[in-house]
């Protein structure tokens, strides 16, 4: 009895050596992506934004927002999707779109003018093992930095606003650009230049007169006749090349023959 006892004892520790070990799954960790960096727009004034960033680490792809230039914050931080959503949408951003983690740029068509303000949010899908089954979700990583771009529609008429003063001998055309300069932000970014045109109304050709960075002229013009009035506004690159064109509405205006007086559109 002894031998067969010692024999089933030998056979029994040989089994456990060579019993493999199946180690618990543990629950693994999820690696919040990066913020992404480098995130920059372009400063052309057309109809676009093409918002441009660097790949994240951990990133499966990027969800990009935007918001007006005086409506967000930007004391944003979180790896919770809930409060980077609720974060970002609490001051204003709009979320416009998801791209994958192979694309680094993006272009934002945009339907008025303004300075508009991105924000680049990378996330990364996963699914992870534990003990009680799979789960799987989204982790968000914090927004990158915050980047403006500046628009400024070529059809945009709103933006430059002309008045003018009739008297017996001549009619002062002026214009205010102030609402053009508080789209473009500060309006020594770029270069400008003037030019007004005028006809009698009615008549098909106008006649064109530049004023360089002046925002009026006086025109000899004849009396107690109805003109129209247009001023475009040419805004250059540091090359002196025109990157947009905008002008103003038509206006009609009737020239003095005696008093002083103002002319109303």
């Amino acid at each position: 009895m002894r031998k067969i006892s010692l024999l089933f004892l030998c056979l029994l520790l040989v089994a456990c050596e060579v019993t493999p070990v199946v180690p618990v799954e543990a629950y693994d960790p999820v690696t919040v992506p990066a913020s992404p960096s480098g995130v920059s727009a372009t400063k052309g004034l057309s109809s676009s934004v093409t918002v441009s960033w660097e790949a994240s680490d951990n990133a499966t792809g990027y969800s990009l927002w935007r918001a007006s230039s005086d409506s967000y914050g930007t004391d944003l931080g979180s790896s919770s999707s809930v409060e980077v959503y609720a974060g970002l949408e609490g001051r204003g951003f709009q979320h416009i779109a998801t791209v994958s983690s192979g694309t680094l740029s993006y272009e934002d068509k945009v339907s008025s003018s303004g300075v508009y303000v991105y924000a680049v949010v990378a996330f990364r899908d996963f699914s992870v093992s534990s003990t009680d089954g799979r789960s799987s979700g989204i982790a968000y990583s914090s927004p990158g930095n915050f980047v403006e771009g500046c628009v400024i529609m070529s059809d945009d008429t709103d933006l430059l606003t002309v008045s003018g003063v009739a008297t017996s001998s001549s009619f002062t055309l002026s214009w205010d650009v102030g609402v053009l300069y508080s789209v473009l932000g500060d309006g020594t970014l770029y270069d400008y230049s003037f030019s007004a045109g005028y006809r009698l109304s009615g008549a098909e050709d106008w006649v064109t007169v530049e004023t360089g960075d002046e925002v009026s002229v006086d025109l000899q013009l004849g009396a107690d006749s109805s003109y129209e009035f247009i001023v475009t506004m040419d805004i250059l690159d540091d090359t002196g090349s025109v990157m947009n064109t905008v002008s103003s509405a038509v206006y009609t205006f009737m020239t003095g023959s005696s008093d002083e007086e103002e002319a109303g559109e």
